[in-house]
C-alpha cells in the first residue's frame, strides 16, 4: 500500500513538473528562468544558484537544480545563460539556454526590456532502473532520450514603483515519446507583476503575483508577499492556487549577496498524513553595477533624473 501511495504521488508530481521548470515559491527573485528579457536587467553581473527539493520524505521525489548568469553588455544589450536540471523517479530533464535582451529607455523612471532565448531541452528516462518482480525483465522497458530546441521570448517593464513581466519561454511543442512517460513539452505563458509599498520608516510591503498557462491545462495563479526591513531582511509567504503554501525569507548582505529560503507544504487535506515538505534555497551574487541593494524597489528618493537611471531587477 505504501509503495502504491508513493507511486501515486510521483505520478502527480510528474504531471505538474514535466513542463520545463519548477514552481519556485521565491519566484519574484528568479524570473530570469522564465523570461529572457531579465538578462542583464539589474545593470550588473549576477550569478544565481538555486535548488528545490519537493516532498523530501518520498524517495526519488522531484528535485530541481538551476544556475543562471547575466550581465549588461553594451549599447543597451544584456546577455544571460541558464541551466535547469530536474529529476523525478526515472526521469532526467535538462534545459540549457542563452538569453539576449535589449533595453528601451521609456522615460526617466521606466525601462522596457525585450528578450530572446535559444537553447536545448534534453530528456532522458531510464526504466531499466526500476525493480522488477518474478525475475522476468519487461521488454517494454527501454531507455529513451530526446533533444528539442528551445526558442523563447519575453518582455519586462521595469518602473521605479512596479514591474510587469510577460514571457513565452518555450514556443515549440513536442508530443510524448511514449504514452507511458510524460516527456511532452508544451507551450508556456507567464504573466507576472509586483510592486513595493512603503509602510513606515524603512519598512515596506512587496506583493507579487504570477499567472502560468501550460499548454491546454487550466491556468493557475501564485501569490507572494514579503515585508522588507531596511532592504536587508525580507519575511513573507507564498500561495499556489493548485494547493501549496510557503513561508519565505531573504537576507541581503551588502550590495553583493542575497540568500533566500522557502519552506512549502501542500494545503490539500488528502495529503495531510504525508510528510510533504518542500525546501527551496537560492544564493544570488552580484558584481559591479550601481551598488543599489534594493532588488524589488528602486530608490524613490534618488536625485538622478537622467535617462540612464539604473534600476535593479526584481530578483
Amino acid at each position: 500500500m505504501k509503495k502504491n501511495l508513493v507511486l501515486l504521488f510521483i505520478s502527480i508530481a510528474t504531471f505538474s513538473w514535466g513542463q520545463n521548470g519548477a514552481n519556485y515559491a521565491l519566484f519574484p527573485y528568479q524570473m530570469n528562468f522564465v523570461n529572457p528579457a531579465y538578462a542583464g536587467a539589474n545593470e550588473m553581473t549576477a550569478i544565481q544558484l538555486s535548488s528545490r527539493n519537493q516532498w523530501v520524505s518520498i524517495e526519488n521525489a522531484p528535485k530541481v537544480m538551476s544556475f543562471a548568469a547575466g550581465m549588461p553588455y553594451k549599447n543597451n544589450l544584456g546577455v544571460g545563460l541558464n541551466v535547469l536540471n530536474s529529476s523525478i523517479f526515472v526521469e532526467q530533464k535538462t534545459v540549457v539556454s542563452a538569453d539576449a535582451s535589449y533595453k528601451l529607455v521609456l522615460n526617466e523612471v521606466s525601462n522596457l526590456y525585450l528578450g530572446l532565448r535559444g537553447g536545448g531541452y534534453f530528456y532522458n528516462v531510464d526504466p531499466l532502473s526500476l525493480t522488477t518482480y518474478g525475475g522476468v525483465s519487461d521488454p517494454s522497458q527501454q531507455t529513451q532520450s530526446s533533444f528539442t530546441p528551445v526558442i523563447g521570448m519575453g518582455a519586462y517593464w521595469q518602473h521605479e514603483k512596479f514591474w510587469v513581466s510577460y514571457s513565452i519561454p518555450q514556443l515549440i511543442k513536442l508530443g510524448k515519446l511514449d504514452a507511458a512517460v510524460n516527456s511532452a513539452i508544451l507551450v508556456q505563458h507567464y504573466l507576472a507583476g509586483g510592486t513595493s509599498v512603503p509602510l513606515s520608516g524603512n519598512i515596506s510591503l512587496k506583493p507579487a503575483v504570477i499567472l502560468r498557462k501550460i499548454g491546454e491545462q487550466k491556468p493557475y495563479m501564485q501569490y507572494a508577499g514579503a515585508i522588507a526591513f531596511q532592504e536587508m531582511v525580507e519575511l513573507g509567504a507564498s500561495y499556489v492556487s493548485t494547493g501549496a503554501a510557503a513561508i519565505t525569507g531573504l537576507i541581503r548582505i551588502g550590495s553583493f549577496l542575497d540568500v533566500g529560503y522557502a519552506y512549502e507544504a501542500s494545503t490539500k487535506s488528502r495529503l495531510g498524513g504525508l510528510k510533504n515538505q518542500t525546501h527551496e534555497f537560492f544564493i544570488h551574487v552580484k558584481f559591479g553595477g550601481s551598488g543599489n541593494t534594493k532588488a524589488d524597489q528602486p530608490d524613490e528618493n534618488s536625485a538622478d533624473d537622467s535617462d540612464e537611471k539604473q534600476q535593479d531587477s526584481p530578483y
